[in-house]
């Protein structure tokens, strides 16, 4: 069995509501390292950029592709790799945190994260601790900001894309 089907078997069909065309525009924007989708679509596209990432992780069985990560911002209440050992755990994919911890230091991740407005900073925590990831990050919020003051979420860097979805039915 490939290390990662039960993982990726999982992550998929966690995802596997999110169907349709992706708008060319945020196809497009997923060239940038850093990406910030807004609006009412946006937790769908980041579904089903999952789904099909996932796709081709199971289609080629290949351990050298972007592992995709997905995490809703309200959950992490600790580091990924302890979240995603936690979630390993409990869904018996058969990986170990460390396995976790080298990829996201690697930088052999796509993060997908969900909710940038319900943790500005864990968001940026993560931005910070993996900055070699790839970043695909979903908030609600039309203009994609979450936070005031001190805790207003700035993506920024030269590789940081902001795309707007909106998505009828979502």
């Amino acid at each position: 069995m490939f290390r990662l089907e039960r993982y990726a078997q999982q992550l998929r069909a966690e995802t596997f509501t999110a169907d349709g065309p992706i708008p060319e525009d945020a196809l497009e924007a997923l060239a940038s390292t850093r990406l910030l989708v807004s609006g009412k679509g946006a937790g769908w596209f980041l579904r089903r950029i999952a789904y099909l990432w996932c796709g081709a992780l199971l289609d080629t069985r290949c351990n050298t592709l972007l592992l995709p990560v997905m995490a809703q911002v309200r959950e992490m209440d600790t580091a990924l790799p302890e979240l995603l050992g936690r979630r390993n755990r409990e869904c018996g994919w058969g990986l170990e945190e460390e396995f976790f911890t080298e990829r996201l230091e690697s930088g052999a991740c796509l993060v997908l994260l969900e909710g940038l407005e319900d943790g500005p900073r864990r968001v940026r925590g993560a931005l910070e601790s993996y900055p070699r990831c790839r970043y695909l990050v979903a908030s609600g919020a039309d203009d994609g900001d979450a936070g005031s003051g001190e805790d207003r979420f700035d993506f920024g860097g030269p590789q940081a894309r902001r795309v707007v979805i909106h998505r009828q039915g979502v």
